[in-house]
């Protein structure tokens, strides 16, 4: 490596985030000037950012300030500033709508503490705004049936679930079908005193039973394929009352 501007390189990059190679070429083109070649600096990273985010000369240039000239948390700081934390979430998983919906019932547990125990509590949501409660009922309820299977969520404050599936996304269908499950997984459960006898044997006869039901199969089926319906709504909630989310 070329030590002529040896010092001075050093002296750059303690004040600047900048590498070697681009350093030692600034300090060459103004014969080692460190306020030449710092000064450059800081006008490509303004006009980078501005290229980037389309912010004013100003605005650009207080958050360069304000991270030590680092582009990285520059850019995380504007978009802090321009943005909400459910907008940037919508942004950054723009591609993967589930994933986004996950980040932003964390956000709504975390910036409401929501109590749970393991799972969150639904008379603890009553605070929320309407449509907060209903989202996160849904999620809550999508969340069980993906980590115990569709059998055990048609128990998970199912009623609750399916008046704001009905309420808040409108898919009267859906919930209408997991109602029509639900009363058929009763009706079998009860038949084999599945609720009052608690020995296996009596869920696995109930359990085979249903798996025979057409009627309770095909309700099932059409709710794995209906599902991405639900997250399209879900999702279609969160767009428009972006205002009424962290």
């Amino acid at each position: 490596m070329d030590t002529t501007y040896q010092t001075e390189l050093e002296m750059l990059r303690q004040e600047l985030p900048i590498g070697i190679c681009h350093a030692l070429k600034l300090l060459e083109q103004h014969e080692g000037s460190i306020e030449k070649a710092k000064k450059q600096f800081q006008d490509e990273l303004i006009d980078l950012v501005i290229a980037k985010t389309q912010v004013n000369l100003e605005t650009a240039k207080r958050h360069l300030v304000k991270n030590r000239f680092d582009m990285s948390l520059t850019l995380k700081s504007i978009d802090e500033e321009r943005y909400s934390l459910t907008e940037r979430i919508l942004k950054k998983y723009k591609a993967e709508k589930e994933k986004a919906l996950e980040k932003i019932s964390y956000a709504i547990e975390e910036t409401h503490a929501l109590e749970r125990e393991f799972w969150l509590k639904f008379d603890t949501l009553h605070p929320l705004p309407e449509k907060l409660q209903g989202f996160m009922m849904v999620m809550e309820w999508l969340n069980y049936e993906s980590w115990e299977d569709y059998d055990s969520a048609l128990f998970f404050h199912l009623e609750s679930v399916v008046e704001q599936i009905k309420m808040q996304l409108k898919l009267d269908d859906l919930a209408n079908a997991l109602q029509e499950a639900h009363e058929i997984q009763r009706h079998i459960y009860e038949k084999n005193n599945v609720f009052q006898i608690e020995e296996r044997k009596h869920y696995q006869k109930a359990y085979k039973e249903l798996s025979k039901h057409n009627k309770y199969q095909h309700y099932q089926k059409q709710f794995q394929e209906q599902r991405p319906l639900l997250i399209d709504a879900l999702y279609a909630l969160v767009c428009e009352n972006i205002t009424i989310f962290p």
